[in-house]
């Protein structure tokens, strides 16, 4: 849900060239989505009824900017499996202020789902430019679509006020 979730804002903002995932730690590759959160997010308007789980890899790990994770013990995990990369570990809660563990709502019921999308939904809409910020911070820069007309006109002023005569 946390992957859908940050593609979607990614959309809504305008930048396409980052890369997300999601992997679990004790995740069985190739596994669907539960029902219960593929209904969570088309309540969203996010469609993850194609995804496939995947297991946390050393790989994985070494290849991303940031990692974020749900629990304190996915974050000792993370950090035991790469000690290198334990700068770029941080958990989702942390996106509003201080670290929690976030409840994995995994075989329960419906409304375990809900509540767990609900609070992520509100780390990644309120703790946004801290997601930004981390991710710059590790050497990537969004990509954002850009409307051309703005970048031609803000090039264009530039071209006019530097080609003004200067008085002597």
């Amino acid at each position: 849900m946390g992957e859908g979730l940050i593609r979607q804002k990614l959309q809504q903002e305008g930048i396409a060239q980052w890369r997300v995932a999601s992997a679990g730690t004790q995740a069985k590759p190739g596994l669907a989505a539960s029902e219960s959160s593929v209904l969570e997010m088309a309540d969203r308007g996010i469609d993850i009824s194609n995804h496939e789980s995947q297991a946390t890899t050393l790989g994985l790990l070494k290849t991303s900017d940031l990692i974020l994770v749900m629990t304190h013990n996915h974050h000792a995990f993370v950090r035991s499996q790469a000690p290198r990369i334990a700068h770029r570990v941080r958990m989702f809660s942390e996106l509003i202020g201080s670290p929690y563990d976030v409840a994995d709502p995994y075989r329960m019921p419906r409304h375990a789902y809900a509540a767990c999308a609900q609070e992520l939904e509100y780390f990644v809409e309120n703790g946004w430019q801290r997601l930004i910020d981390w991710t710059v911070s590790q050497g990537t820069q969004p990509v954002a679509r850009v409307n051309p007309s703005a970048i031609w006109r803000k090039s264009q002023r530039k071209r006019n006020s530097s080609s003004q005569a200067k008085p002597k």
